[in-house]
């Protein structure tokens, strides 16, 4: 049984889905709203005849949707001249005005066959023109008998009777019990019937929390105002005790010119107090960085380079010979023995050269395994960093000895005594602003110049822990050697180790 029917852009119908229920549907309408448009549809998918005239006006596609109630699907499609049917999801072409095999074991809309003697009839039994007369009525005799006289067609015909007969005993049945239930519901709106009374009570209700909601209002300012008198008996309170001070200052002896007095006094105590605190931490802190200044060593000088200069260059000479030698190997790789011949002079010339080179040849594979395991030298860090630090403190040197003396003649100081001028602290504060700023400056320096110095010693004792052997001479690497003076001969540790320690 079709559930559902769905058209786009087929004649009137640009997108229209209709759902069939159980039993009979029945569509009604005005004229050319579409209704026989759906009967041309349902025949358009069931004999695929001439479809020219379908498509909606301006369109270039239109479609029909059948879906049946045991899970079927039937599509009927045109574009431009081309039709093809989708059942179930399996596209079918190039049918022209032909339709499926298996499109009626899904749709059952087909023609029923009547065959009697040699004569064979088809009959439309699902489709009726708005036009034409009832069922057989315009037919022949013969082909009304014909009909008539198959049985298999009036078995179905009979069927459909039974089937229509019990649809409308349950159709009865149905309106039965919708009648009983509309009795039903009419009495219990009979119950309804005090919904006055009902509104009245809520009317008065509605008045009892307005006037409940004023009550709260009321009661809010009241206690609104409970605070408001308790906050004025605290102050009342409060200027009752300024009250009783002020008369018992009006009694005192003291006067305000006496109080002013003593509070200028009381000031300037705390002005000399806060100066003499300052000019200690100024003295403490002076004392501080004499101390720390004291424990700077001299800067390193600079070593020369030119000994490792000429050792990259002997490297790189040594390099150059190592592809020299590889090449004359891989030319005397491709060599074959000479072939048997009686031994002449030049032969055995000939021999004696290949002797020698063989010889040569096994000293350059002995040379290239060694050179090998040599690797690119070390770059060297550049100076110019540390040199200019060591220019900086020798340019500090002389106010790190200016601070030495400050802090001796700061030490033989006696504390401060109390004194009301204050212009001799000041002064003497106005002549260490200058030795401070350059105290100050003069430790930043050597904090940065020792932290420089650190990293270096971190970076050489890195170097050697990575490299306790010279690449060059092969001799031991000692790293407080090397951060110290640099020798003037190649050199790695305090005692000499054999012939290869220089070279």
């Amino acid at each position: 049984m079709i559930r559902k029917i769905t058209l786009e852009n087929f004649m009137s119908h640009a997108k229209t889905e209709i759902e069939l229920a159980d039993g009979l549907t029945v569509l009604t309408g005005p004229n050319n709203c579409g209704k026989s448009a759906l009967v041309a549809a349902l025949q358009t998918i069931a004999t695929n005849g001439n479809t020219t005239h379908v498509m909606r006006h301006g369109s270039k596609m239109c479609r029909i949707t059948v879906e049946t109630d045991d899970d079927h699907t039937v599509i009927w499609e045109r574009k431009k001249s081309t039709v093809k049917y989708n059942i179930d999801g399996e596209d079918i072409h190039r049918i022209g005005q032909k339709v499926p095999p298996q499109l009626h074991d899904v749709l059952k809309l087909d023609r029923v066959s009547a065959e009697v003697g040699a004569s064979k009839n088809e009959y439309d039994i699902h489709f009726g023109q708005q036009k034409t007369p009832v069922f057989l009525l315009d037919e022949t005799g013969s082909r009304a008998a014909a009909f008539f006289a198959s049985s298999s067609d009036a078995s179905r015909l009979i069927e459909m009777q039974g089937n229509h007969r019990t649809r409308v005993r349950e159709s009865k049945s149905e309106a039965k019990r919708l009648s009983g239930e509309l009795d039903k519901t009419t009495e219990r709106l009979l119950n309804y019937l005090s919904v006055d009374e009902l509104a009245q009570k809520i009317e008065d209700a509605d008045k009892r929390q307005k006037l409940i909601s004023k009550t709260e209002q009321q009661i809010a300012r009241s206690q609104e105002l409970q605070k408001q008198l308790l906050a004025t008996q605290v102050r009342a309170t409060t200027l009752r005790q300024h009250i009783d001070i002020l008369t018992r200052l009006s009694q005192s002896s003291v006067t305000p010119s006496t109080l002013q007095a003593a509070s200028e006094k009381a000031g300037r105590l705390r002005d000399r107090l806060t100066s003499t605190t300052n000019a200690q931490h100024t003295r403490d802190l002076s004392q501080a960085v004499c101390g720390a200044l004291s424990q700077l060593r001299a800067p390193l000088e600079p070593r020369p380079t030119s000994q490792l200069v000429g050792s990259i260059s002997s490297i790189r000479q040594t390099q150059t010979r190592l592809r020299l030698s590889r090449l004359v190997q891989s030319a005397c790789g491709t060599l074959t023995a000479p072939p048997t011949m009686m031994p002449t002079q030049t032969c055995r010339q000939a021999i004696d050269r290949l002797s020698n080179q063989r010889l040569v040849h096994q000293g350059v594979n002995r040379v290239a395994n060694r050179l090998q395991t040599l690797v690119r030298p070390p770059s060297q860090a550049s100076t110019e960093r540390l040199q200019q630090t060591v220019k900086t403190l020798n340019k500090i040197r002389p106010q790190t000895e200016r601070l030495r003396q400050l802090y001796r003649v700061f030490s033989n100081m006696r504390p401060v005594a109390e004194t009301a001028d204050k212009k001799p602290i000041q002064n003497a504060i106005a002549r260490l602003q200058p030795v401070l700023k350059g105290v100050g400056q003069a430790r930043e320096i050597a904090e940065r110049t020792r932290g420089e110095v650190l990293e270096l010693e971190a970076d050489i004792r890195g170097f050697v822990e990575q490299n306790p052997k010279c690449r060059t001479c092969g001799g031991d690497i000692n790293a407080e050697t090397l951060m110290s003076t640099l020798p003037d001969m190649h050199s790695h540790s305090t005692t000499e180790s054999g012939s290869g320690d220089k070279s």
